[in-house]
């Protein structure tokens, strides 16, 4: 498991560093390995990192369903901060691809999330991206 465990952090520098195809290669070793272990908490983060690969690659039909993979886990373990993170990154693809309705509602489950967790740096990501779809600006438009 810590293979696994230094892979992820691979991933997550090879992301930061705009090293998407590398990030997708670790995450992917990543993942499966945490399948094989039956680390479900584990398999939802690399799945959202491969989720935040396919966004920055604008390959969005991916990242909803890595994003929606990874949902559905969270919800399952009860781990609202990593529901509230899938969400907003729901809503980012739905806001790319103009499902503005849909964007609205992730970016608003996300927010309620953040502030009833008190994570108010997140919640002000939310706010700030709930502005730019009033406005009519892109998602990424920050």
């Amino acid at each position: 498991d810590g293979v696994a465990f230094i892979l992820l952090g691979l991933g997550d520098v090879a992301y930061a560093l705009g090293e998407y195809a590398a990030a997708r290669e670790y995450s992917q070793r990543a993942l499966a390995i945490s399948e094989e272990l039956g680390r479900k908490d584990w398999v939802a983060v690399n799945l959202r990192g491969l989720g935040n690969v396919a966004y920055a690659l604008g390959e969005y039909a991916a990242a909803r369903e890595y994003y929606q993979r990874a949902l559905a886990i969270n919800e399952e373990l009860g781990r609202k901060g990593e529901v509230a993170v899938n969400l907003f990154g729901l809503g980012n693809v739905a806001h790319a691809l103009g499902e503005y309705a849909a964007a609205r509602e992730y970016y608003q489950r996300a927010l309620a999330i953040f502030e009833a967790s008190g994570q108010e740096h997140f919640a002000q990501t939310v706010r700030e991206k709930l502005k730019n779809l009033e406005d009519g600006r892109p998602a990424d438009d920050d």
